[in-house]
């Protein structure tokens, strides 16, 4: 994790384990596209694979869209060795 001297973040790494949920993961991806301010990557492990991989998909889809603010990388990991490894300890 970086801090900035004007007050930003970067290089967090949020592990969200659940990451395949349909209704908070989309919402909680709506609100980092909103925020300019802190950036890094988000880990989405679930023991639903497929559906973490389809939140991996949309999630850097909607940072690709040219009105977002926020700067994050979805990454899906297939373990939580994998999950858990770098993440930042809040």
């Amino acid at each position: 994790m970086h801090y900035t001297d004007n007050g930003n973040v970067s290089g967090i790494k949020i592990a969200y384990i659940g990451g395949g949920s349909r209704g908070w993961a989309w919402i909680f991806m709506s609100d980092l596209a909103c925020e300019e301010r802190i950036s890094g990557t988000i880990s989405l492990y679930d023991i639903d694979h497929a559906a973490a991989e389809r939140n991996q998909k949309i999630g850097n889809h909607l940072m690709n869209r040219p009105e977002v603010k926020g700067s994050w990388q979805f990454e899906k990991a297939d373990s939580l060795k994998e999950h858990l490894k770098d993440a930042t300890l809040l």
